[in-house]
């Protein structure tokens, strides 16, 4: 895997992007070059720099229109189902993109007639490479071998995520059996589960058994891991004390071999952390949690110089908006309720109304799917996450940011801090209008699911960093296209 802004990306997702992005390129620039030559598109500039330059503009434009539609998201290319969606999605919004652009920008435009034909021969590369692609991008040379040491509970789970990640080049060599802490499989209790989180027993019911073979001895690893030519081992024993070869993983990470906590791999393959196996020394004596002052200022300049810039954009939007509120249902139309931002102090976050009026007579409680208090223009608003707009006043303010944990109301925040330790930790931030969990996870409506999230928001500030909120604003605006995730 490599990490980009604070991300784990597999070799093969980058070798994927990196294809198809050369196949658009290939095909606008044998498009331009054939017209040329046979003189197909008059208009077409006799200076070669110059088509080039045009060239790249429209392919780099295509291939960030692709991406925002979550084009190259490499589910999106298991089947053929998820495929042709995308694709089909992906084209008509590329061309009505570039047709803007070409509107406003005619120093960059191609000849219509060339991009149209560009348009339609990168069509038909990239449903050769989606034929090609399972077979090469998922070869075993580029696969990253795994082995796992230990067989309890929490090795059971790392077998689990490391099997489901298998469309990403990774491979299960085996296991190496080790004698753990007893395993409890009772569905757990909210005070179990709080009390368990610094002991060795797990809580949750077991996972399946590991769907690979015992690899043999614990002191064999040396012999196991040449054998399998592993690529990672990872270390999934609640209980180390006495039990590891140390000499022999130094050696073996010495020569290149990667050794992983089980917890730190688990953040690797997911993007988030496993709270449920996590002790007060997983934040203490982790990298990451403490952004330096340099970012934090960066951070809140960034917040500045958008929130202004965005309300000054959207004024007449907003406007549109608050007549349309008030016209569709009886109420105000924006709404004000009270939320936790950082270091869990109250504020008063602004949206625009989506529900009726009476909405929360009967106390607060979650949104849930195809919720009734919702008016039908809130379900757009909604879907178009234009009703979070009042917020970049609450950004302005200094109460919240665009990138963070999303702020929670406090009757839920003291439900879920007594039901989930480390909840309060994600109050360590500014809340943001949009955030790693918001793109990541479609929505938290429970216990459980606001666990989920969590798990997403502790991974963000261990790793907040400007570059990770471009990465997220970037995603944010691909959920928006597609309308995911919101209620």
């Amino acid at each position: 895997m490599v990490q980009l802004f604070q991300r784990y990306v597999p070799y093969s997702s980058v070798l994927d992007f990196l294809v198809q992005s050369m196949l658009c390129l290939t095909a606008f620039g044998l498009s331009v070059q054939f017209a040329f030559h046979l003189r197909l598109a008059p208009t077409l500039p006799s200076l070669a720099g110059v088509r080039a330059g045009r060239t790249l503009t429209t392919v780099s434009v295509l291939v960030v229109v692709f991406y925002l539609t979550g084009y190259f998201e490499r589910r999106n290319h298991l089947t053929v189902s998820r495929f042709a969606p995308r694709l089909l999605q992906a084209v008509p919004l590329a061309a009505m993109t570039l047709f803007a652009m070409y509107a406003f920008l005619p120093g960059l435009a191609l000849p219509w007639p060339v991009a149209g034909s560009g348009l339609v021969l990168m069509s038909v590369l990239m449903v050769g490479w989606h034929a090609l692609a399972p077979t090469i991008v998922q070869h075993e040379s580029f696969a990253e071998r795994v082995v796992i040491i230990g067989d309890g509970g929490l090795a059971r789970q790392i077998a689990a995520c490391t099997e489901k990640a298998r469309p990403w080049g990774f491979r299960l060599a085996g296991y190496i059996p080790v004698a753990d802490a007893p395993r409890n499989t009772e569905p757990p209790s909210v005070s179990t589960v709080a009390a368990a989180r610094n002991s060795d027993v797990l809580p949750f019911p077991t996972p399946p058994n590991i769907n690979a073979p015992s690899l043999g001895r614990l002191t064999d690893i040396e012999a196991i891991i040449e054998q399998h030519d592993a690529h990672t081992v990872v270390v999934a024993l609640t209980e180390r004390r006495g039990k590891l070869p140390l000499g022999t993983l130094i050696n073996a990470k010495l020569r290149g071999v990667q050794i992983y906590d089980a917890i730190d791999f688990y953040e690797r393959l997911t993007g988030r952390m496993l709270v449920a196996r996590m002790r007060p020394s997983t934040i203490i004596f982790a990298n990451g949690f403490v952004p330096g002052r340099p970012t934090l200022f960066l951070k809140r300049a960034l917040d500045l110089v958008a929130a202004l810039t965005l309300l000054l954009l959207a004024a007449p939007v907003m406007a549109a908006v608050a007549v349309a509120v008030r016209a569709s249902s009886p109420g105000p139309a924006i709404f004000r309720q009270q939320r936790v931002g950082l270091l869990g102090l109250p504020f008063t976050i602004l949206k625009f109304r989506t529900m009726r009026q009476d909405s929360e007579s009967a106390g607060a409680q979650w949104a849930t799917e195809n919720d009734v208090r919702i008016t039908r223009l809130g379900r757009f608003l909604r879907k178009s996450r234009l009703d979070e707009l009042p917020q970049l006043w609450n950004i302005l303010l200094g109460q919240m940011s665009f990138v963070g944990p999303r702020p929670e109301q406090p009757t839920f925040v003291r439900t879920l801090r007594q039901a989930i330790p480390y909840y309060d930790q994600r109050h360590a931030v500014r809340p943001g209008l949009t955030g790693w969990a918001q793109v990541k996870y479609p929505y938290g409506a429970s216990v459980e699911e606001s666990e989920e999230k969590l798990e997403y928001d502790l991974y963000y500030i261990k790793r907040l960093s400007v570059a990770f909120d471009l990465t997220i604003m970037f995603e944010t605006a691909r959920v928006m296209l597609t309308g995911r995730g919101a209620r």
